[in-house]
């Protein structure tokens, strides 16, 4: 089978064909070979095959490409022959032998429906993984394909197998089945995980934006004056308690939890359990924050006479190197710290039906596997959400900014504009984060120190400062015109620490 594959990919431009792939991640990066690592034929003539792509420098990458070799398509993850042959797989919980090892189908939630009769419908989301929509006589399942694969537990399934069959929590899509690959050698790679779709769903993010939209449309209208957002906020303080929720569950609270469900040996429950913060594990933290701080401040002192604004940052060096230089201290003082979700923002949780549901448990992405299955202190998602809710207020301000520069300015109405969208970003994250801090503290079993909001407020400034780090140094590198959020949230930490 690989051996057909390989003669595709010598009949046609290879490279352009996986640069253009929106799972393939390595775009611009020379491919120096490509090595079969297994094939397992699933249909006739259809096969999963574990290709090692070889790049300069020893570096390779392993990529999951199914292949129809009768047809010469090379990719065929929606090939209805190749879902149905999945979804079969599902249904009966088999095994499938390759050459060097072999498939596991996993069905979590007892299903047996038979593969006929299904329809599928590709996903067109931005996503380095390929998402497909399967209708079924049990209900609809997202069956969201790994591309680029790595070794050993998959983050997601973990985290979503324990929330479906260990806790009560209800705000996450229920893990319906996995597809793993596991080698002769023991190696394990996680391939595919079926979810229970939610339908009519809106992404948190463009609800946002759709929303101050139509809030600044408004504004406009009337001068900005008597302009309400009492709603978002209450919505905001039903975020933060779900993420509070979310977190106890993560935590093994007893109270979100049970025992002897279907699945629960799918995942270790020692792994999602309340933790303190050892010296050893604030330490890492430190240093991850401060070598993520010099390599920002390399690139901010390179362009320091292009970029706006980048001159604050220069001159606030030594307050925020002081402040990285107490993060041991400040970490160990509060404490607590459990499995997170580790890449939240608004664009990481659905709503429908008036109902929140929280997505992509993989953690941040350019994270080892290990470092996000770790214990975190418990505000870190939080601090994700602050960045979400300013770079939320930026972008409804540049698009309305857009639109006016469209017609004649009015430089009057901009600045109302402006301000408005500070005073829903103040609202709104004020809202979410004392809604969250309350819900903890109401269950009365969380050893936070709710007493001391300063420490609580240092600890989440760690990790607004880490992620608006990142983001200075991406927007320096491909939009110097949104360099201001990030240097926005770096200031707001500059103003706490004076």
């Amino acid at each position: 089978m690989f051996r057909a594959f390989e003669a595709k990919l010598r009949s046609m431009d290879a490279a352009d064909f996986f640069q253009h792939q929106r799972w393939y991640q390595h775009k611009g990066e020379l491919i120096r070979g490509i090595e079969a690592v297994d094939a397992i034929e699933l249909a006739e003539g259809i096969a999963l095959l574990l290709c090692r792509f070889k790049y300069d420098h020893a570096q390779t990458a392993l990529y999951a490409i199914p292949f129809d070799a009768k047809r010469g398509e090379i990719d065929c993850s929606y090939s209805e022959s190749y879902l149905n042959r999945l979804f079969a797989g599902i249904a009966t919980g088999t095994k499938v032998r390759g050459g060097k090892g072999y498939i596991m189908f996993e069905s979590l939630d007892g299903r047996s429906e038979s593969s006929s009769g299904i329809t599928f419908e590709h996903l067109d989301v931005s996503s380095t993984n390929t998402l497909v929509c399967a209708h079924t006589s049990e209900g609809d399942v997202l069956l969201k394909m790994i591309r680029r694969l790595e070794e050993g537990t998959n983050v997601e399934a973990e985290v979503n197998a324990y929330l479906s069959s260990c806790t009560n929590f209800q705000s996450c899509p229920r893990l319906l089945a996995t597809i793993r690959y596991r080698g002769d050698n023991g190696e394990t790679y996680h391939l595919a995980s079926a979810f229970k779709f939610i339908p009519r769903a809106q992404s948190g993010w463009d609800s946002t934006l759709n929303y101050l939209a139509e809030k600044l449309s408004e504004g406009a209208s009337k001068g900005f004056t008597g302009i309400s957002i009492a709603p978002y906020v209450e919505r905001m303080k039903h975020l933060g308690r779900e993420v509070a929720f979310m977190h106890l569950a993560m935590g093994g609270d007893p109270a979100m939890t049970s025992v002897g469900t279907s699945g629960s040996e799918f995942v270790d429950r020692e792994k999602f359990q309340w933790k303190n913060i050892a010296k050893e594990r604030a330490t890492a933290i430190q240093m991850r924050v401060a070598s993520t701080f010099e390599r920002v401040m390399s690139i901010v002192d390179a362009h320091r006479n292009e970029i706006e604004g980048l001159d604050l940052v220069v001159s606030s060096r030594n307050l925020l190197s002081t402040f990285i230089d107490r993060i041991p201290e400040t970490l160990q003082k509060f404490g607590v710290a459990t499995r997170q979700h580790g890449d939240f923002h608004l664009g990481q949780f659905m709503i429908a039906d008036e109902k929140v549901y929280f997505i992509d448990f993989e953690g941040e992405p350019l994270r080892s596997a290990k470092e996000r299955s770790m214990a975190m202190p418990i505000v870190m998602d939080v601090a994700g959400m602050v960045r979400s809710f300013n770079y939320a207020s930026f972008a409804a301000w540049f698009a309305f900014r857009d639109q006016a520069g469209a017609r004649k300015p009015d430089e009057a109405a901009l600045k109302k504009a402006r301000a408005f969208c500070e005073m829903w970003e103040d609202e709104t994250r004020r809202a979410f984060v004392d809604a969250y801090l309350d819900t903890l503290k109401n269950t009365g079993s969380i050893p936070v120190p709710f007493e001391d909001r300063k420490l609580i407020d240092a600890t989440l400034a760690i990790f607004v400062l880490e992620k608006a780090m990142y983001e200075l140094e991406y927007e320096v590198r491909n939009r110097p015109d949104w360099v201001a959020i990030p240097i926005g949230g770096i200031t707001n930490i500059i103003k706490m620490m004076k």
